[in-house]
């Protein structure tokens, strides 16, 4: 005989069910635990708004993929899941996590048996994360055309050849056009790319 998830004292559901979300209480962060593709995790935020809860959020970041549409590729800005899998779920009523888990397979980060709740703070500085993602990634960016303009070479100046064929060999700059320098090679002008090239100082 199979046991009965009911408890004296429950408010049993017309269908029979109890619902994903209970009584009314406290408003509470909790972490939720779900797939870790962002479709899951939009799926997993409408699902548990639509139950019940008040809010759901998940920090994410934009960046810049190649997207493949039938025989094409675009260079389109995405969004991507910073903490694949995590979602921060506010409720004012009491989740029934065993409904949830059976029902969704979604399960909150727990600390022993209880589901660790997220204070104010916590989310404030969660908030931020986007941002601060966005501001590391700017500075990184900044530093490696800051590293790249000390190496590229410049009209008037020795270089030394990177790559390709010429890799090693040492050229006077004599002109720079857009990406193509012109070079002298032992006395030979030579046309190629900047990025085969660096300072030779």
């Amino acid at each position: 005989m199979q046991s009965s998830k009911f408890e004296i004292g429950d408010v049993v559901p017309m269908d029979g069910r109890r619902k994903p979300f209970g009584e009314p209480c406290s408003a509470a962060w909790f972490i939720v635990i779900c797939g870790r593709q962002r479709r899951e995790m939009v799926a997993a935020a409408a699902w548990l708004g639509a139950n019940g809860a008040e809010e759901c959020w998940f920090p994410e970041d934009l960046v810049r993929k190649n997207v493949r549409r039938g025989k094409r590729v675009f260079r389109e800005q995405v969004r991507i899941p910073i903490v694949p899998g995590v979602i921060f779920m506010l409720t004012e009523s009491a989740p029934n996590w065993d409904v949830i888990e059976d029902r969704k397979r979604y399960r909150p980060l727990r600390l022993g048996e209880r589901a660790v709740v997220v204070r104010e703070e916590e989310m404030a500085a969660m908030e931020e994360v986007p941002d601060r993602v966005a501001q590391l990634r700017e500075a990184v960016i900044e530093a490696e055309r800051q590293k790249w303009e000390a190496r590229m070479p410049r009209a008037g100046e020795p270089a030394i050849f990177t790559d390709g064929p010429l890799k090693g060999m040492s050229a006077h700059v004599e002109r720079i056009a857009g990406s193509e320098v012109i070079v002298l090679v032992g006395g030979t002008k030579v046309r190629s790319t900047i990025t085969s090239l660096q300072r030779n100082s």
